[in-house]
């Protein structure tokens, strides 16, 4: 014969949050009691399984609908029970999700289910109707928190994102309330601090490792002297960073020594890397050669043995070079290296000349014939006294150029 519930004795709600603060752990069970007689009025001694369903419904027996299922095997004496739901067996084909804390944050409606085994093979009815699980009076402030212990809210009683920063007032978060290291930067947005959030000093060179910030992270102008203690910039760095800035790459000088300083070469033509010197590649370029068959090197200027002139520009309304423009055969710029320009351009060599010029000299016209004057013989000159210019050879040039007094220096480039 079927037994069915006709009494619930109490149903305690132990879940949740109460209105007042616990330090302990709330247990995750509800204390049920009830009373099972037989459809004759009969209590019923025995041990029987009992199923507990929680459903989102009054009615639906749906698998969408339902929250929890758990069997118990429960004594039954003089139709008595009492059960601690939420520590029973899954039901076979019914899985649950989550804990069974879980159950009373997925809907508004919670309703109870229970079906108690008659002891036989058939199928056993639900008890009907589902008795809807409701607060008690003083639970309604459980919406409200009174009063919070230190220490009562943990990190795992907080869903993740379940605080955003609408739900905090300003200021409501201060730098006592945050854990050391607790705020790492995976945890804080790309800009969402500004230096309007940082107040002035709050950060010290203790709080920052190593290479944490790089130049592309300080604005143009932003560092003055001001903000530089004395003895923190290396005397070796700061004349470099003037060297650099006075003595732009490109710069040809005269110098004295064999070998040529740090951040300079010799301008000897030799082939540079134009990735490794890339500052002095793009200064220069291949004015001054590239070796064939290769895109990757080019030529520093080869001053050996040579003056430097300045260049023409296109001059012309003063003649500055004359053969700046010229064919090589006459006078012309050539490439002072394969690969390097020629013409009227920086780079360009042009070869040593003798602007054409004459020698005037005083000369004698005698009769006669042998005549010797000044070592010179006059045979069969029209008699004569008229004197005039000539052009002749001094005799005495015996150079292999011509060129003024001069000193060897080297010259080099700033790379």
């Amino acid at each position: 014969m079927k037994r069915h519930l006709i009494l619930l004795v109490s149903t305690l709600a132990l879940l949740g949050s109460s209105a007042f603060a616990q330090t302990t752990k709330v247990p995750a069970f509800i204390n049920y009691q009830g009373n099972v007689r037989s459809a004759t009025g009969t209590p019923l001694s025995a041990t029987r399984t009992v199923t507990f369903r929680f459903y989102k419904s009054p009615t639906s027996a749906l698998a969408a609908d339902r929250l929890w299922s758990e069997s118990q095997s429960v004594t039954i004496v003089d139709g008595n029970f009492s059960v601690l739901i939420g520590g029973g067996a899954a039901v076979n084909n019914e899985a649950n999700t989550g804990s069974f804390a879980e159950v009373f944050g997925k809907s508004t409606s919670v309703y109870l289910s229970i079906t108690v085994d008659d002891g036989t093979s058939a199928v056993d009815p639900e008890i009907s109707p589902r008795q809807q699980l409701v607060t008690t009076a003083y639970a309604f402030r459980a919406t409200v928190a009174e009063k919070v212990d230190d220490a009562a809210v943990t990190g795992p009683m907080i869903a993740a994102n379940a605080v955003t920063t609408t739900q905090l007032n300003a200021s409501a978060v201060t730098a006592e309330k945050i854990a050391t290291s607790a705020v790492t930067t995976t945890q804080i947005l790309d800009g969402s601090i500004t230096s309007a959030d940082i107040a002035d000093k709050a950060i010290v060179n203790a709080e920052l490792g190593d290479n944490a910030v790089t130049t592309d992270k300080i604005a143009d102008g932003t560092i003055t002297s001001a903000d530089i203690a004395p003895s923190t910039i290396a005397l070796a760095s700061l004349v470099q960073a003037v060297r650099e800035s006075l003595v732009p790459a490109g710069t040809v000088v005269a110098y004295g020594g064999d070998t040529a300083p740090a951040g300079w070469v010799m301008c000897d033509g030799a082939a540079l890397s134009r990735t490794a010197e890339a500052a002095l590649f793009n200064a220069i370029g291949t004015r001054f050669g590239a070796p064939l068959g290769t895109t990757t090197t080019f030529n520093v200027p080869d001053l050996r043995g040579r003056f430097i002139r300045g260049w023409n520009a296109l001059q012309t309304g003063e003649a500055r070079d004359p053969d700046a423009s010229a064919a090589i055969a006459n006078g012309g710029r050539k490439a002072s290296m394969p690969g390097g320009d020629s013409g009227d351009k920086i780079g360009s060599l042009q070869f040593d000349d003798v602007k054409a010029h004459t020698h005037p000299e005083k000369y004698e016209i005698f009769g006669g014939t042998g005549t010797n004057v000044g070592g010179y013989n006059w045979p069969n000159a029209v008699a004569d006294t008229t004197t005039g210019p000539m052009t002749q050879s001094n005799g005495i040039l015996s150079g292999k150029e011509t060129r003024p007094a001069n000193v060897y220096l080297n010259y080099i480039i700033k790379k």
